[in-house]
């Protein structure tokens, strides 16, 4: 036989779209001695398959199998105590945390004028303390901005530096 035909003939194999005629006449090119040493490796599969063609599963075999896969789902069967109950263990000790915070966090119900004192007897005058604060506040935040957009700034150059330099990179 051609070793070219027997190439194609072993990719249907091996692709499983060969058929019971097709697969004999691989099986008989390998018995014979005249094979293509390139196929070398197949014909000591197709040696295999010869060899162990004898080889047959007996009766038992199934009847064997079938208690194999029913000692291993056997102790699946079995209850275990000590996992079911550190489970309940820890949603109680869950509980218990969460009511005990509860607890030490919980803020008494108050108005709040009794949680704030007057300190200005006259209004006008604790009106031009709370502007005077507001606008420090105001003048720091105004600071802080600047500081923060020169940062920014700084950063955006940087940024685009490092794009430039990249895309160079990339270019090369």
């Amino acid at each position: 036989m051609v070793p070219n035909d027997i190439k194609k003939l072993l990719e249907k194999y091996w692709l499983t779209e060969s058929t019971l005629e097709e697969e004999a006449r691989l099986k008989q090119y390998f018995e014979s001695d005249q094979i293509d040493p390139s196929l070398m490796e197949d014909k000591q599969l197709f040696d295999y398959f010869k060899a162990d063609q004898h080889l047959q599963l007996d009766d038992s075999f199934d009847e064997n199998l079938l208690n194999e896969i029913i000692a291993l789902k056997e102790p699946a069967k079995n209850f275990r105590l000590l996992p079911f109950i550190s489970r309940i263990a820890a949603v109680g000790l869950f509980l218990f945390g969460a009511g005990f915070l509860y607890q030490q966090f919980e803020v008494e119900d108050t108005s709040t004028a009794d949680l704030y004192e007057d300190t200005y007897e006259d209004p006008a005058l604790a009106y031009e303390e709370a502007k005077t604060a507001i606008l420090l506040l105001s003048k720091t935040l105004n600071k802080s901005k600047k500081t923060l957009d020169k940062g920014l700034s700084k950063i955006h150059k940087t940024t685009k530096i490092i794009k430039n330099q990249s895309s160079k990179i990339d270019l090369e």
